[in-house]
């Protein structure tokens, strides 16, 4: 029986440490300070990239992108 606690109880810590280092990695916090050296661009230089080679893609801001993987 304490073979099936201490099981239990070990894989209950590691589930909370994946989720506390998940969240960690996460932060939005790095967001802020990555889009303050971007430029804006205008509706007609976003309109020119709609093209399957230059897809771009309007979003407002601190929406969450998933990116983009082959």
């Amino acid at each position: 029986m304490n073979k099936i606690a201490y099981s239990a109880f070990i894989a209950f810590v590691a589930s909370l440490l994946t989720l506390v280092s998940v969240n960690a990695l996460s932060e939005s916090e790095r967001d802020d300070r990555d889009d303050a050296g971007l430029e804006s661009i205008t509706l007609a230089e976003l309109a020119e990239h709609d093209s399957a080679e230059s897809c771009w893609k309007a979003v407002k801001r601190h929406q969450k992108v998933t990116p983009w993987r082959q």
